[in-house]
């Protein structure tokens, strides 16, 4: 379910989110994301989120992008220390902390992919976008595919597969609590003896070849590890298939680049069942054309 709290000044108050949080949570909701931040609280939302957390709901809710450390300066709701919230930063493509991004080694448990993240925009278009408020997402949605595979665990425990299961990456590190989302690792916690869980890790790295100009041909090449069970590989730029490839055919793919700017190349492999093995995502800016 969607509640909206902020106004047509997109502007929210703490006791908006306090009524949103009790309404979602008295629905049934017990995994709520919550994508905006504010420098104070108040009596009422820490009182919602304790509410939230004795019905056994998670708050998953962005650390801000204010590019400071919310241990020392705090921002709400993700510095209430309550166990109900679940803190998310944002990182960039390469793993590192996204420039803007709070960081926070104790208010701030988690870090999700936050950089070129293609969402919906006004006047029912989507565009790309950066922050801590699309990676909280990755993170709430990551939860109800846990609870969906185990629906008999409860809302701590799914937490703390989330969190035994990160990746520790040096690009996070000391700026969180636990690690980067990996909810792979998390689902083969749960549910030991899932298709893939003994194997090594599948890895794809991409490659751009040489600099992209408007107008003309852009080529996305990559190399795969551990992807023996890869049977097709889909190629997409901006969210668009460009190509599909089996997994005998070359690692290449072309296609013209219609305007300057941000693109993003997407490679994704599946297996004989049509199961995602490995992902792999490469931005690059295009020069405008030459006259």
């Amino acid at each position: 379910m969607a509640v909206k709290v902020f106004n047509a000044a997109a502007s929210a108050k703490a006791s908006g989110l306090a009524r949103a949080i009790r309404y979602a949570v008295g629905e049934g909701a017990r995994i709520l994301n919550v994508s905006l931040n504010g420098d104070s609280t108040t009596v009422e939302l820490s009182d919602a989120v304790r509410f939230a957390g004795e019905q056994g709901a998670t708050i998953v809710t962005s650390a801000g992008n204010n590019i400071r450390d919310v241990d020392a300066q705090p921002s709400y709701p993700v510095s209430l220390p309550d166990p109900a919230v679940l803190g998310v930063t944002a990182t960039t493509e390469q793993g590192n902390l996204l420039e803007a991004a709070n960081r926070g080694s104790r208010s701030i448990e988690l870090a999700a992919p936050g950089d070129m993240i293609m969402s919906t925009a006004r006047g029912s278009e989507y565009d790309f976008t950066a922050g801590t408020s699309v990676a909280a997402p990755f993170v709430a949605g990551a939860l109800a595919l846990l609870s969906a595979a185990r629906p008999d665990l409860t809302q701590p425990q799914l937490r703390e597969a989330l969190l035994a299961s990160s990746e520790r990456t040096r690009g996070v590190a000391g700026r969180v609590s636990a690690g980067h989302l990996d909810v792979g690792a998390a689902m083969h916690r749960i549910v030991p003896g899932t298709w893939g869980a003994s194997r090594a890790r599948a890895r794809v790295r991409l490659r751009a070849a040489g600099r992209a100009r408007a107008g003309r041909r852009a080529t996305i090449r990559w190399s795969a590890t551990n992807a023996s069970s890869v049977t097709r590989w889909k190629v997409s730029l901006d969210g668009r298939r460009v190509r599909t490839l089996t997994s005998r055919q070359a690692r290449s793919a072309h296609t013209r680049i219609a305007r300057p700017g941000r693109h993003r190349w997407t490679v994704t492999g599946y297996d004989a069942r049509s199961r995602k093995v490995v992902s792999a995502a490469r931005s690059f800016r295009a020069s405008p054309p030459t006259r």
